[in-house]
């Protein structure tokens, strides 16, 4: 399902198929197993022949067998289009995919980065050009993957991930460097990123609705008219305010959490040790605050 979703661009769908299955493990011999494409490596622990018989009749046959190197790349590239704008806009905070942030992390860290040559290297470097918004490399970078040879209607695939990589590039350009334009014409956006009018009308509607971009169009010069800087700069300390409350919000719950498993030990211990650490708890509670 998540290789059809991709060749259908249907890039979020894909991610959540795949991930399922590389967010949990990451060791290829891990993944044949759960695909049913080899037999659990039992190096630790004594060899079961009956369980390994019982595996074996359960493996596919080997032309039904998916490529590894394929379903990797198509859930880190689905992974890219998620984290990359995620990134930008969250930080390292919040986590979508963490397969592609287990490689794009320390990738980002190299300070010497080689030409790309495996597959995860290929699609890092891929996504480092997308957070410039520089569409045409990251597009390059893709087309460079190993999977086209194998990957069914690959032309059609491609054009399709061409499309979405020139609106994620569009999308990190205003991201970006939004509020230092006073006002910028569709027709500069469309050139840049080689979209249609239609295309960049829709990914910059979709970023004002998500309030990731500050502005309004005008509709008889095309131009997208951005909201002044101070408007915006409230806006990012409101963002940050929220954002710490929420962690804060986190934070008490996970010491309730704690707390709660910690009384019900003690609750069988007679009624007044509970109503000692009721006191304590609200006690706790008032202070964090």
């Amino acid at each position: 399902l998540g290789l059809c979703a991709f060749r259908n661009g249907h890039y979020g769908a894909s991610l959540d198929c795949l991930s399922r299955l590389y967010d949990h493990s990451s060791h290829s011999t891990r993944i044949k197993e759960l695909l049913a494409q080899g037999v659990s490596s039992n190096r630790y622990h004594e060899r079961n022949h009956e369980k390994e018989r019982l595996e074996r009749m359960r493996e596919y046959p080997y032309h039904m067998h998916m490529n590894l190197d394929m379903l990797e790349a198509v859930n880190l590239v689905s992974a890219m289009f998620a984290e990359i704008p995620n990134l930008a806009k969250h930080g390292k905070r919040k986590k979508i995919s963490h397969a592609f942030r287990k490689y794009y992390d320390p990738y980002k860290k190299q300070e010497v980065t080689a030409p790309p040559e495996s597959t995860r290297q290929i699609i890092m470097a891929a996504s480092d050009a997308l957070s410039n918004g520089d569409w045409l490399e990251c597009y390059n970078h893709i087309s460079n993957l190993r999977m086209w040879a194998i990957m069914p209607h690959s032309d059609e695939v491609k054009g399709n991930l061409k499309k979405q990589i020139q609106a994620s590039a569009l999308q990190m350009y205003l991201l970006m460097n939004g509020s230092t334009y006073v006002s910028i014409k569709s027709s500069f956006l469309c050139e840049m990123f080689s979209l249609t009018e239609s295309s960049v009308h829709k990914v910059v509607s979709r970023m004002m609705l998500r309030n990731e971009l500050l502005g309004a169009w005008d509709q008889p010069s095309g131009s997208i008219v951005m909201h002044n800087e101070d408007q915006s700069r409230l806006q990012q300390q409101t963002a940050a305010l929220a954002d710490k409350v929420a962690q804060h919000v986190e934070m008490n719950e996970r010491l309730l959490d704690l707390r709660g498993s910690y009384y019900k030990q003690d609750y069988n211990r007679g009624k007044d040790s509970k109503s000692h650490n009721q006191d304590r708890r609200g006690h706790h509670h008032h202070h964090h605050h």
